[in-house]
């Protein structure tokens, strides 16, 4: 970790992808420069089509050719945590196929990392979302080193400093469905859980969310996706809408489609390409 990441600036926020060059460079950096443009036309969302085909394109397509340093961590779940200009890196697994709890906090202007507290659970193929004005980190899903499907949850504090305060802790509230490889996001006082797969393999279209404001009780059912998929992008559009990109299909092929949450209508519609 430290300076060794892939970083994409997708719709304007930091993505990253858990990968490492497979031969020796310097260069360990790609940003894409434009945010997809968008906007409402005839009730529908208009994305533009090459800039957002670039995004999905560049985010996957690493993913797929690029192998990861034997020192590297890979199925793991990495986040920006923007107030605070630090680069997560927690769990995954290593060369020797070990499901990890580990985590590395790598901050903005240095080039070596430190560790953060240990998940309380070691997971691979999870998601991770700053929330709260970046006050809490979430963890969400994934699978442990038996390759069982999880539907727990946890949570991290940070400090007015940037840096952890306390331990992970597990939440009552769990997922109704235990997923892996899905997409999380911190949306108006909620935090959104995404597609992605469930134990058996079965892709799945199901959201969930869970109401940060009230303590998370429980999670609780958002409308489907119109296409089930995995690993997809996902970020807030204009603070009002959830827009989902991209991801893999059932037979592992990219989808180039994007869909766009409309809090109004209460469902998922298609982007339309301009």
């Amino acid at each position: 970790f430290g300076s060794r990441f892939l970083l994409l600036v997708i719709m304007g926020l930091p993505t990253v992808v858990n990968v490492h060059y497979a031969s020796p460079t310097d260069n360990y950096e790609i940003i894409v420069q434009d945010a997809p443009p968008s906007e409402i036309k005839d009730g529908k969302p208009v994305i533009n089509a090459k800039v957002l085909q670039a995004c999905c394109e560049v985010f996957h397509s690493v993913i797929d050719q690029l192998q990861p340093e034997p020192c590297g961590r890979s199925a793991s779940a990495y986040a920006y945590v923007a107030k605070h200009a630090c680069m997560l890196a927690v769990g995954g697994r290593d060369a020797n196929a070990t499901v990890l709890r580990s985590m590395d906090i790598c901050k903005d202007g240095e080039s070596e990392s430190f560790a953060g507290p240990d998940l309380s659970k070691a997971r691979e193929h999870f998601a991770i979302a700053p929330a709260c004005a970046d006050r809490f980190v979430f963890c969400a899903g994934g699978q442990d080193e038996m390759q069982k499907a999880l539907p727990s949850v946890e949570i991290l504090t940070f400090g007015h400093t940037g840096i952890p305060v306390g331990v992970w802790h597990e939440l009552d509230a769990k997922l109704h469905v235990a997923r892996l490889d899905l997409g999380l996001i911190s949306y108006i006082g909620g935090l959104v859980a995404i597609g992605g797969m469930d134990g058996a393999g079965n892709l799945l279209s199901s959201v969930e969310c869970l109401d940060t404001r009230i303590g998370g009780a429980s999670w609780r059912p958002y409308p489907d996706l119109r296409v089930p998929r995995r690993m997809p992008i996902i970020r807030v559009l204009n603070a009002t809408s959830i827009v989902c990109m991209g991801g893999y299909d059932e037979a592992g092929q990219l989808l180039r489609s994007v869909e766009v949450y409309d809090p109004h209508l209460n469902e998922w519609v298609l982007g339309v390409f301009d």
